[in-house]
């Protein structure tokens, strides 16, 4: 119930303060019930409105004296004229204004879906979940003939739902920058063209049902077949769409963090994220380089068969498949010991396609390297962030207190109320500086603030 008398009254707030300034004077009140409709009080009325809520004088009402009054007019019985007509607009006024937010739309087209409703955000959820799974089980797919055959009903249905989101994406309008939902068809269908509508495409054509009836050696043996086999690494595609999911992950750990009144360090979000995005590239690249070996039947000389893995259970293969693509994030991809992670000496194509493989996960290794010793690095100099301040305003404060010749036992209060402060001030331990951050937000997000920390 606070809480919706809280975004009661910020929404009145907001539509009666049309220059964002963060007050409200007579002209801008009179304006606003005006354009809204709501003009029964004459000027007098609203003059005299203005000056029993201006608790400073300073002839305008900011939020905290808008609240006051607003507050004092719902928990008070009596009751000044004044109050009780503004308290009877509230409800209307907040109809007008959720009447207004399901109206900012851009282009009328027929048969589009709004992105702010319920159906489409469904929809993308379900996507998101299957995007997921495919995600993890396409590499596994790829490489092993038997995880393919009980994954393929699976497979050909995701390929399915993500063409028909192909479809939902030009049939859905988008938010814009302004927070207005374009439902024009034209311009929704040129941003997608632009955007995604290719590397979504490609990423959606069902393999699968081109490889069925595969099984005979001579299909098997053709070249049409191994293409096919080869164009499926256009799945690792969907490795760029996880981004997209990036929304729902925050929204996860801002809720998390507000049931659970917790904060998750930002340092300790970003090493789950480097090394998920380790785990799930070295589960890529280890299947990729078997599929290389298997399309090509395990030739002589491929690293799957030096190994001895070609009849081995799948398990086994995946196992040393992981520690394969391991082994090539850290550049060994053509060292020995183990085994596997010898390449062939020949010069067949097959041979050309396993060094190209290696080579191009070597880089991969590589690069991934080098971004996670910087994120590291920077992670480390954030943790001590806080500290570091503390460090620094603990030495600016004694050398003021060695400068005046402040007594010892006076310093020593000083350096506790600093720690004390660092201690208990704010979440973690980490100090602030309120007036700063709220100067640096816009006025109705301070109003915002405002109005939920005088609750």
């Amino acid at each position: 119930r606070a809480a919706n008398k809280q975004r009661s009254v910020l929404a009145i707030f907001r539509l009666l303060d049309a220059d964002g300034s963060g007050t409200l004077g007579p002209e801008e009140i009179r304006n606003g019930l005006s354009q809204l409709g709501f003009d029964k009080k004459g000027r007098a009325g609203i003059d005299k409105l203005v000056k029993q809520a201006d608790a400073d004088g300073s002839g305008e009402i900011d939020i905290n004296e808008f609240v006051d009054m607003i507050s004092d007019a719902m928990n008070n019985g009596e009751m000044k004229e004044s109050q009780m007509d503004l308290v009877e607009m509230m409800h209307d006024l907040l109809h007008e204004d959720e009447e207004r937010r399901k109206n900012m739309v851009e282009g009328d087209s027929s048969c589009m879906l709004n992105p702010r409703e319920l159906t489409s955000h469904t929809w993308d959820l379900a996507v998101a979940v299957i995007l997921i799974f495919t995600v993890l089980s396409n590499p596994l797919s790829m490489a092993f003939e038997p995880v393919s055959e009980r994954l393929f009903y699976f497979n050909v249905a995701s390929d399915l739902i993500f063409c028909v989101d192909i479809l939902k994406h030009f049939n859905t309008g988008y938010l814009n920058d302004g927070g207005f939902a374009v439902i024009d068809r034209w311009k929704v269908t040129k941003a997608y063209l632009l955007s995604w509508f290719l590397p979504d495409l490609i990423a959606s054509i069902p393999i699968d049902l081109f490889l069925i009836g595969g099984s005979g050696s001579a299909l098997r043996a053709s070249k049409i077949l191994k293409l096919l086999k080869l164009f499926r690494i256009t799945k690792i595609i969907r490795l760029f769409r996880l981004s997209r999911l990036s929304h729902y992950f925050y929204e996860m750990r801002t809720a998390f963090e507000d049931y659970f009144k917790v904060q998750i360090p930002e340092g300790s979000v970003s090493i789950v994220y480097l090394f998920l995005y380790l785990l799930l590239l070295v589960h890529w690249t280890g299947c990729l380089n078997f599929m290389i070996a298997r399309i090509y039947e395990f030739p002589e000389g491929c690293w799957v068969e030096v190994a001895g893995l070609v009849d081995a259970r799948v398990s086994r293969q995946y196992a040393w498949c992981f520690f394969k693509g391991l082994a090539q994030m850290i550049g060994l991809g053509f060292e020995i010991p183990p085994v596997v992670n010898t390449s062939c000496i020949d010069t067949q194509f097959w041979c050309t396609m396993e060094h190209w493989t290696s080579l191009v996960c070597l880089y991969i290794g590589v690069t991934f390297y080098a971004l996670l010793i910087s994120n590291f690095e920077v992670i480390v100099q954030n943790a001590n962030h806080s500290r570091i301040n503390l460090r620094e305003k603990l030495q600016t404060a004694n050398d003021y207190m060695k400068a005046k010749h402040i007594p010892s036992h006076i310093r020593e209060k000083v350096r506790n109320y600093f720690k004390i402060q660092f201690q208990e001030k704010g979440l973690s331990g980490k100090t602030f500086d309120e007036a700063a951050i709220l100067q640096e937000l816009t006025p109705n997000l301070r109003e915002e603030i405002t109005l939920y920390n005088q609750q």
